[in-house]
């Protein structure tokens, strides 16, 4: 079986650190470690694609402020998933804030008061991926101790 990393895509709407890093802490959410068994990047050591979704299925369970949601699948045919990471609030209302984004982003027949409306209760939305190329490995292992 092929073990290629899949390329996580990591969303972050809107928030602020302090308080995200202290919410966290209370949750006891995992560490890559105590899910692989091994820190990321230790050497010879690399995490699979099932490593790390477990990973990522392992925060979902943890933290109500992970989300993760399939997208499709790889070209393998494997589920191919986002983790959307954020405040509680946010990801209630994630799916307000896509149709917002799409919105503005195509804005035929949109009027300037409406769009600015838009705007204000929107949120904006990074997407960190976690790769590019499939023979490439490091670059997917960093989602992890990112998220």
């Amino acid at each position: 079986m092929n073990r290629r990393l899949a390329i996580f895509a990591l969303a972050f709407a809107t928030f602020t650190a302090p308080s995200l890093s202290s919410s966290l802490a209370a949750q006891n959410v995992p560490t890559p470690e105590s899910v692989l068994g091994f820190a990321v990047g230790d050497d010879f050591r690399l995490a699979s694609y099932e490593d790390a979704l477990a990973y990522c299925q392992a925060l979902d369970a943890a933290s109500d402020r992970l989300e993760l949601r399939q997208i499709g699948a790889t070209t393998e045919g494997r589920p191919w998933y986002i983790a959307l990471i954020s405040s509680p609030e946010n990801l209630r209302n994630v799916d307000r804030y896509r149709e917002i984004s799409l919105r503005l982003a195509h804005p035929e027949g949109l009027s300037d008061a409406e769009a600015r409306v838009l705007a204000q209760d929107g949120k904006t939305i990074v997407a960190i991926e976690g790769g590019l190329h499939a023979t490439e490995t490091a670059h997917a292992q960093h989602t992890m101790q990112h998220a």
